[in-house]
């Protein structure tokens, strides 16, 4: 779900976008505020004025498209224009855990040798749709959150000097990789001493981000997590809230 119109995935246009604007600052909202009931009844609302715009002739770019998510015969897949990016979707912590746990325990004692976002080159602006990218002395992890609950973790699979490419041709704005941000670059060069796995209130029933896993790297001088931000990545820097379940994956003290 998107927080302004010209970065959606839905390939509608502009004028369109209008109807769907209010209903998506009502979402946010009932989510910051806890709201399922809210909360349900304005995702309706959304899903229904999206239909209609496509019962207009509006369209959703999808994986069989020639859009942003397609796979060229003999070639890797392509999702969002970014070749190698194969993200496989995992809910809840202990599938997580499972599958990632050992992976991310090992990057203890590596530093965080640089990173990558999709930026617009117009405009500065961070697609958070696309995968945050970290280079831990050799060793690519590549994170990605989608809907409200799923999260994706894969290894050494992108190459961030290529060009992204296979955008519909009327998209007016230019993604390109960049390794420009202003929350990350202080820890460029940090030993990593711990990864943990953030679960959010999972005790909560009323909650619809109960359960959504956040990622968080811990260094000798603070800490940043990847998590959900509404069907995109978001990137907080600090202490975590209280409402954030840790489960340490490996670390702790460890030397610079």
């Amino acid at each position: 779900m998107r927080s302004t119109g010209r970065h959606a995935h839905a390939d509608i246009e502009l004028d369109g976008l209008e109807l769907l604007r209010g209903t998506q600052v009502a979402v946010i909202l009932a989510v910051a505020n806890r709201d399922r009931a809210r909360l349900e009844g304005h995702v309706e609302s959304y899903l229904s004025s999206v239909a209609l715009r496509l019962g207009s002739g509006y369209r959703l770019a999808g994986a069989t498209s020639t859009g942003r998510c397609h796979v060229e015969p003999g070639q890797s897949p392509v999702v969002m224009g970014i070749s190698g990016f194969e993200p496989t979707f995992l809910v809840g912590l202990q599938a997580i855990r499972d599958e990632h746990g050992q992976g991310l325990a090992a990057l203890v004692g590596r530093h965080l040798t640089g990173f990558a976002l999709v930026r617009f080159i117009e405009d500065g602006d961070w697609y958070a749709d696309c995968p945050v990218v970290l280079d831990f002395d050799g060793v690519q992890v590549v994170v990605s959150h989608s809907k409200f609950d799923e999260l994706s973790i894969s290894w050494n699979t992108i190459d961030t000097t290529a060009e992204i490419t296979g955008w519909e041709e009327d998209d007016v704005l230019t993604p390109a990789w960049s390794s420009t941000d202003e929350r990350l670059e202080p820890f460029v060069g940090q030993k990593l001493r711990e990864v943990v796995l953030l679960v959010w209130d999972p005790s909560s029933r009323h909650d619809m981000a109960g359960g959504t896993i956040a990622v968080e790297f811990v260094f000798g001088r603070g800490r940043f997590c990847i998590a959900n931000g509404l069907d995109e990545n978001s990137i907080e820097v600090g202490e975590a809230p209280p409402e954030w379940v840790r489960h340490p994956l490996g670390g702790g003290a460890q030397p610079d």
